[in-house]
């Protein structure tokens, strides 16, 4: 599989924790502001915002311009993670490293948190003074779209439907497309949409962020399996039945996936003229590292 290195500056993903932070505003009640910012604060790669920096980046637009875009996304993202370790989904008592948030402050708060920071996504969005209205509107309406039934909420509802039970190889597909894919198409269109880029580009850098969203799924797959794995025991999925790449196919077969899937990626990169040193960066080096 070609290398996807990265060389986003650790002060930029400073940056994005910071103005995540920032974003949440002020609290009445101190207590859920603690659970907000507990969550918040968990060390994380911010992979989906680093998307939308650097494909932005990569059209001329400054971090200042989309990082309040990119920190949006990130919220949703984490709205997913918080309601997906609770144990009526996942059952996951640690988040990278640390206890998950429902063990910290009870299930009831944690789906409040959750509920939170999905609707100041949309917030935030809507109030970017640096941006025009139809661009706003664009990026709710893909955010919209990508977090609802026909992206992660459809494909955790898969997840849910099918765990424990015999799953093919499409509907596994169909399952990391939506579930974790959904929202790296949504990061590669936000960049784009941000620059203003034509409708060809963003709708081929989607389909970019579809290809590698799912590799990175089935890696994420393949890291169930892994030696190096420390955030959770190892056949955690397996052994919970959760629906996985490797029901289906063998490592080897797996990993091919990955790398064709990552090709795929490539070409359609080269086919639009953009610049792929500047879009590898996006990623770290090889899939191979825990967690998201």
């Amino acid at each position: 599989m070609q290398e996807l290195k990265s060389n986003f500056s650790a002060c930029d993903i400073e940056a994005i924790d910071e103005r995540m932070l920032e974003l949440a505003g002020s609290f009445e009640n101190p207590e859920f502001e603690k659970a907000c910012k507990y969550t918040m604060q968990l060390p994380g790669k911010r992979i989906r915002a680093r998307i939308v920096a650097i494909i932005a980046k990569s059209y001329g637009i400054e971090l200042e311009k989309c990082i309040d875009s990119a920190c949006a996304l990130e919220y949703i993202h984490t709205y997913s993670l918080i309601h997906d370790d609770l144990p009526s989904m996942d059952d996951d008592d640690i988040r990278r490293g640390k206890p998950s948030l429902h063990k910290v402050f009870g299930e009831g708060i944690a789906i409040l948190v959750g509920d939170f920071l999905q609707t100041k996504a949309f917030e935030i969005l809507s109030s970017i003074d640096c941006l025009n209205a139809v661009t706003k509107l664009t990026l709710i309406q893909i955010l919209s779209k990508k977090s609802g039934a026909t992206g992660m909420v459809g494909g955790q509802a898969l997840d849910l439907q099918n765990t424990g039970k015999p799953a093919d190889l499409d509907t596994i597909l169909a399952l990391h497309k939506k579930k974790t894919a959904a929202l790296f198409s949504a990061a590669f269109m936000f960049g784009a949409v941000i620059a203003g880029k034509p409708l060809e580009i963003i709708y081929s850098l989607e389909t970019v962020g579809f290809l590698l969203g799912t590799a990175f799924q089935i890696n994420d797959d393949l890291l169930d399996i892994s030696e190096s794995l420390t955030e959770k025991p190892k056949f955690s999925d397996l052994k919970n039945k959760k629906p996985s790449i490797l029901t289906v196919l063998s490592e080897k077969s797996a990993k091919n996936k990955v790398e064709k899937l990552t090709n795929s990626a490539i070409e359609k990169l080269k086919e639009i003229q953009t610049t792929p040193a500047e879009i590898f960066d996006i990623f770290d080096i090889s899939f191979d590292e825990e967690g998201s």
